[in-house]
């Protein structure tokens, strides 16, 4: 032990002397203890480290991921806004002919129309006449 090599310069009568020795190795005891305590909690914080790290990096692969899948879902969503464009475009065209065909043929009913109209007059005309 660690007293014995301390040069005792007081005298100690035995029993003084078995009460320090008891007193020093309880002391050695308690450091042990305390230092396969603090042993203990350097791994354990270690360990918890460790685990955190890999939590870290498993939470940076999901937000990757998530980041990934939202990137995709992002893609797919403009795939299908320039898709529907297309198929407005394409409609908006067909319904911009039909107004042309429709305009074509009020316009032939029109002159339909205005040609009765003056026919009906010369009729009414010539049996005033």
């Amino acid at each position: 032990p660690a007293y014995e090599s301390l040069p005792c310069s007081i005298s100690l009568d035995n029993d003084e002397r078995a009460e320090l020795e008891a007193i020093i190795r309880d002391l050695e005891d308690e450091n042990h203890l305390l230092q396969n305590e603090y042993e203990r909690l350097c791994q354990e914080h270690r360990e918890k480290s460790l685990i955190i790290n890999e939590h870290q990096e498993q939470l940076q692969l999901n937000d990757n991921s998530i980041e990934i899948y939202n990137d995709r879902k992002i893609l797919r969503e403009a795939k299908q806004l320039r898709q529907h464009k297309i198929k407005l475009e394409q409609r908006m065209k067909i319904l911009e002919e039909h107004n042309k065909q429709l305009e074509k043929q009020l316009k032939r009913s029109k002159q339909l129309l205005f040609k009765e109209v003056i026919k009906t007059k010369k009729k009414h005309l010539l049996l005033l006449a």
